[in-house]
């Protein structure tokens, strides 16, 4: 899947910059400032939050692989 027209390095800088402070934000966030209760792994709230990712990530994966099948080899368009 790739583009005719390269892509600026200043687009991927900025995404390299802005990835690698928001990366380190919420690491020491996560790792300094929050205190977790013992059981936290086992809260409901966690619980229900994974599954949540889980099913997300799953219907992500689902709908990119319906979306690449739908271009034939050969093809360059997009079609729905």
């Amino acid at each position: 899947l790739r583009s005719p027209k390269p892509m600026p390095w200043s687009v991927t800088a900025m995404a390299m910059v802005f990835c690698t402070c928001n990366s380190y934000s919420q690491a020491r966030s996560l790792t300094m400032y929050v205190e977790y209760p013992e059981d936290w792994l086992s809260h409901p709230r966690t619980i229900i939050g994974m599954c949540i990712f889980a099913t997300g990530l799953y219907l992500n994966h689902q709908c990119d692989e319906i979306l690449r099948n739908l271009r034939k080899p050969g093809e360059t368009g997009y079609k729905i």
